[in-house]
């Protein structure tokens, strides 16, 4: 072995252990659990069809996830898998999801759970900052730290108006809504936004007791973080969402909405399929250090 060799692998060792501390530290930002595996996952038990997909031609990057009653589909295209938690939970006449259609799904209860302990967690985390206050223009908020937590009634924003959350990449943005989220027409594009290098992945709009309506032409509307309405209606009529939508009592993607699921993120057998290849990649050098001597 050459003197080098061991220095490269304390170095690629020290690679391996950042990338598996980042994933850690990354894995779940808002708190969701189980539901952060869902763009689309309904968490209430009414029964028949509390997630309606219908024309024209709408679309999921991701899975979704139902707790009880059927999916009624009509030409969305889901990229990932459906799952329900009944055994007769049945999809309409749109095309087949990607992932296929699964029945008595226990990662949907488990994500259920984790849906309503996260929207009262972050209800609680908020200190009553902003309460009776209403975003009704375009505003710019920034954050205080690492996480920040605020309190609205109710966000209306029309035509051309945005609420844009400022932060870097590592923030974490938590807004709680007392009332309604709603967006109105016009043209692309505005509504919830991010800014300063802020990921959508890490902001959550936690609706208390209201719903959320977006609308508009061409998907004018548009949200960049998680929903989160434990007892409130979500509507996309049409509109842009990602990455997820999470509602316990109906949701509707309809004239074309589109909902962009969550970022994949690595899964701890990856972290370890790739501490081999680079430990390979250790080898291949030494291995091509050692002919070069010969």
């Amino acid at each position: 072995m050459t003197p080098r060799t061991p220095k490269l692998v304390l170095i690629l060792t020290a690679c391996i252990l950042t990338l598996g501390t980042t994933f850690e530290a990354k894995a779940d930002p808002l708190h969701l659990g189980a539901a952060a595996d869902y763009a689309v996952l309904y968490i209430g038990t009414a029964g028949g069809n509390p997630i309606n997909m219908s024309n024209p031609q709408g679309g999921v990057s991701g899975n979704v996830g139902l707790y009880s009653g059927n999916l009624n589909n009509s030409d969305v295209t889901i990229t990932g898998r459906v799952d329900f938690f009944e055994a007769t939970g049945t999809t309409g006449s749109g095309p087949t999801p990607a992932g296929g259609t699964h029945t008595s799904v226990a990662a949907v209860g488990t994500a259920r759970t984790d849906a309503l302990a996260a929207t009262t967690f972050w209800k609680n985390q908020g200190a009553g900052i902003n309460p009776g206050v209403s975003i009704t223009t375009t505003t710019a908020l920034f954050s205080t730290g690492a996480i920040t937590v605020l309190d609205f009634d109710n966000i209306n924003l029309g035509n051309g108006e945005n609420l844009t959350l400022n932060g870097s990449a590592t923030d974490v943005f938590v807004i709680n809504i007392y009332g309604d989220i709603t967006l109105g027409g016009g043209s692309c594009c505005h509504g919830l936004m991010v800014a300063g290098g802020l990921s959508h992945e890490n902001v959550l709009y936690n609706i208390i007791s209201g719903k959320l309506s977006a609308s508009g032409g061409g998907n004018s509307s548009q949200v960049f973080g998680t929903v989160l309405a434990t007892l409130g209606d979500i509507t996309l009529s049409p509109g842009y969402a990602t990455p997820r939508l999470i509602s316990g009592t109906k949701i509707s993607i309809v004239s074309g909405a589109d909902v962009g699921g969550p970022t994949a993120t690595p899964e701890p057998a990856s972290m370890v399929l790739l501490g081999i290849g680079l430990v390979g990649t250790a080898g291949a050098i030494r291995r091509r250090r050692r002919a070069n001597k010969t």
